[in-house]
């Protein structure tokens, strides 16, 4: 059995960008620990922070944390945000490590790398085997396309219909974060990336990441 922690921004990043993997994870016998770097601090946030929960329970993973750090504190104070992390991963000791890419649109995806990368480097206290970053789509398809921003997959993991569809399944739990099509997070949205990292890799459908570390 492997320790699994996926490190997110905030809720509904784990489904967009790791429900797959977390499934398959899970259905390898794995132990799956989310852990949700914003607190609430808005109506919209507060909605966002509960539906991770229903979000679980779709995905089924065992162990949600939540580091409760405010979006200003991200922003402005990025070592407690470093500390929160840090300490929660030296808990978890996990084996294998899932977060955010450093080249997305959004501020606190880019922080929450930089903070993870920083606590897995190879000479701290962890011994983290392996070591991903995802994609969100909407956000890291969204920053400008110069190549230190560029997402370029070089492992994929295929899906099936089913998994698939528990995955838009637990994205549609953020009622105000899932959005109708053409929005690329909409279900078609969603299925459409699939699709396209599908036929990246000979797959009918796959979730795409960059592998940063993969100890054998």
């Amino acid at each position: 059995m492997k320790k699994v922690a996926i490190v997110i921004p905030h809720g509904d990043d784990e489904a967009l960008g790791f429900g797959g993997a977390i499934i398959t994870h899970l259905n390898n016998g794995d132990h799956v620990t989310l852990v949700a770097c914003r607190g609430p601090h808005d109506e919209r946030t507060a909605k966002q922070f509960y539906d991770t929960k229903a979000a679980k329970d779709v995905l089924n993973y065992q162990d949600i944390r939540y580091l409760l750090v405010t979006e200003s504190e991200i922003s402005n104070e990025p070592l407690k945000l470093f500390r929160a992390i840090e300490a929660s991963l030296n808990d978890i000791k996990p084996d294998v490590v899932y977060t955010s890419f450093w080249g997305d649109i959004h501020q606190d995806h880019g922080i929450t790398y930089n903070c993870v990368a920083r606590a897995v480097r190879v000479w701290g206290p962890l011994a983290v085997k392996q070591f991903f970053v995802g994609e969100i789509p909407s956000s890291t398809d969204q920053a400008p396309k110069i190549s230190i921003n560029m997402f370029t997959p070089n492992w994929y993991l295929p899906l099936t219909e089913g998994i698939l569809e528990m995955k838009i399944k637990a994205m549609q739990c953020y009622t105000t974060e899932c959005k109708l099509p053409p929005h690329p997070r909409s279900p078609d949205g969603i299925r459409t990336l699939a699709k396209l990292r599908g036929t990246e890799c000979g797959a009918q459908y796959a979730e795409a990441y960059m592998c940063l570390r993969n100890i054998v």
